[in-house]
């Protein structure tokens, strides 16, 4: 957890040269990542590492404070490959941008800023990894006293507390969402996990379901933890601050094993548990990686069972605005029409309840603008300007009807602003690219066109425009 995320300086890096789909990829040692595309290419330098190297490792670039992740990702055992929401691009693009929910579950105090997707003061951590405040609290008080009374241990934190230091990062579910005026990044050891989240898996998970962050959710639908109760945690098996030697790792945890298996005659006879009651599997969310099953299954090799499509609360009750938004990115993901519908009808029921958050309302606009209700739809979008908190993606969508409505003045006004807020969104510089062109400001339309192709070099929509100011 301490090697999780920081600085290139000093990194030793695997050199890349691939190709791959007419797109081909190199990057040096000292992380200076080159790019071509059917003559198109350019360079840019990773300044920034996300992953220990136990499994995989991602490389970040960043443009005037923003933090993009690059499109290869190294991986143990594999080498380079795509990195995760690069897998089914046919595009060259560099704009994968990380938001502070994804970076603060590899790196110590977030140094987020406010009003942007992804912009960051400069470095975008106050310390590369997972410090020793994640797990154990504000540490000043106990640095002053050298006393273990002034600083969190755990282990000693109730069940359902204990339990939440290690589910801010290591419990995900099928999707996430923030409770209304909860941030990740605000998280404290001794804080309860379900205040700041909820948390949602299938009703019937499927066994073969395995994503990179699903070990406590499987852990607690384990045959052990049912029978041991809440005295089995995280803590049973690992140890946060001593990782045992890949050589010593089976004795390891069969050693924990049989402080519950003791008696079991099979127990006894066998040297090691992990490989039959908790393998390895591929996970289902992100390419070449494989992570171990904490489901602890008595046969690993009987054919897994069917999940099923009805969302729960893991833990905790969530509301309609929670469930909503679950749905919503489900369905964009799976461009599922009916759970469009569950999330547009749980999201309506919640506005009537009194939902105003920002959040929820830019899902909200984007789901009643999909259905045709534009007018709603620009309702919800202009109360998250009012209050101050439009997302990028909603401001596109804002400025889109403002233009259909021949409001260009003001759709360009807040495609400026979708455009400082996230700069690798392309949508926002095509169409204030465009809109520039219409209005007759060429340089404007030049300089938009500029600024996307540092994010989306070979932008079909921005080739469109150039062929057309060219005239």
């Amino acid at each position: 957890m301490a090697r999780s995320s920081g600085l290139l300086a000093g990194l030793s890096i695997e050199p890349l040269d691939v190709r791959k789909g007419g797109l081909r990829y190199a990057m040096t040692g000292d992380g200076q990542f080159r790019f071509e595309r059917g003559g198109i290419a350019g360079s840019t330098r990773a300044q920034f590492f996300i992953g220990s190297g136990a499994v995989g490792r991602s490389f970040l670039w960043q443009k005037d404070g923003f933090l993009f992740q690059l499109p290869m990702s190294w991986y143990r055992g594999h080498g380079w490959d795509w990195s995760p929401g690069y897998e089914s691009s046919e595009t060259l693009h560099l704009s994968r941008p990380i938001a502070p929910e994804c970076l603060n579950c590899h790196g110590t105090g977030i140094q987020h800023r406010t009003g942007t997707q992804n912009g960051y003061e400069w470095p975008p951590v106050a310390q590369g990894g997972i410090g020793c405040e994640r797990c154990h609290g504000p540490g000043r008080a106990h640095m002053a006293s050298g006393s273990a009374d002034q600083i969190v241990n755990p282990s000693k934190l109730t069940p359902r507390l204990r339990d939440s230091v290690c589910a801010q990062c290591h419990l995900t579910g099928v999707e996430r969402v923030e409770r209304v005026g909860r941030r990740a990044e605000e998280f404290r050891a001794s804080d309860d996990f379900d205040r700041y989240f909820a948390v949602f898996v299938w009703d019937r998970p499927a066994a073969d379901g395995l994503h990179t962050t699903s070990h406590y959710e499987r852990l607690e639908s384990s045959g052990c933890r049912k029978g041991a109760g809440e005295k089995l945690w995280c803590g049973s098996c690992h140890d946060s601050h001593e990782q045992p030697p890949a050589a010593s790792a089976a004795a390891y945890y069969r050693e924990r094993c049989m402080t519950c298996h003791n008696r079991s005659a099979h127990a006894q006879e066998k040297e090691e548990c992990l490989a039959c009651h908790m393998p390895r599997r591929g996970a289902t969310d992100a390419t070449r990686v494989s992570f171990t099953d904490h489901s602890i299954p008595r046969d690993a090799t009987g054919k897994p069972p069917s999940g099923s499509r009805e969302l729960r609360a893991f833990r905790g009750e969530a509301s309609p605005r929670e469930l909503g938004m679950a749905w919503a990115r489900i369905a964009n993901a799976q461009r599922n029409e009916e759970d469009f519908g569950k999330a547009r009808g749980l999201l309506n029921q919640a506005y009537s309840n009194g939902m105003r958050d920002a959040a929820a309302l830019t899902v909200l606009g984007f789901l009643e603008d999909r259905a045709g209700n534009t007018d709603r739809a620009v309702e919800f979008y202009e109360h998250t300007r009012r209050i101050g908190e439009p997302q990028a993606e909603a401001l596109v969508n804002l400025g889109a009807n403002y233009a259909e409505r021949k409001r260009l003045k003001e759709a360009v006004e807040v495609w400026r602003e979708a455009a400082r807020r996230s700069p690798g969104l392309e949508s926002a510089w095509v169409k204030l690219a465009t809109a520039y062109l219409v209005l007759g400001q060429r340089d404007d339309a030049r300089e938009a066109i500029r600024r996307c192709l540092e994010y989306h070099p070979d932008s079909e929509a921005i080739k469109e425009i150039q062929a057309a100011l060219a005239q």
